[in-house]
């Protein structure tokens, strides 16, 4: 272990860092997709090391087929993340 001491950045600083807003730099902290240290109840602080793993983890490795058209490609995602509710769970409009 080295004597340096570990350099950490705010919320803002980490978001400017990656080039995001500080928005939707707390999203990826709210949605555990970026690691943090906890100082204390409302304290967040991101060390550079966890932050290049999240962009190694967050590349896209391989792009949609070719022959896919855009508006295809954004219609599979949006059915992706529908969720199907079985009739016995629907509730009924009064």
């Amino acid at each position: 272990m080295t004597d340096e001491p570990i350099r950490l950045l705010t919320e803002k600083q980490a978001a400017e860092y990656l080039g995001i807003s500080h928005e939707m730099m707390r999203r990826l902290r709210v949605t555990g997709r970026v690691a943090y240290i906890k100082l204390s109840t409302r304290l967040y602080r991101y060390r550079k090391e966890d932050l290049h793993t999240f962009v190694q983890e967050s590349a896209v490795r391989e792009a949609p087929p070719a022959e896919l058209s855009t508006r295809q490609v954004r219609s599979i995602g949006r059915a992706a993340r529908a969720r199907i509710v079985p009739f016995s769970e629907r509730q009924r409009n009064k």
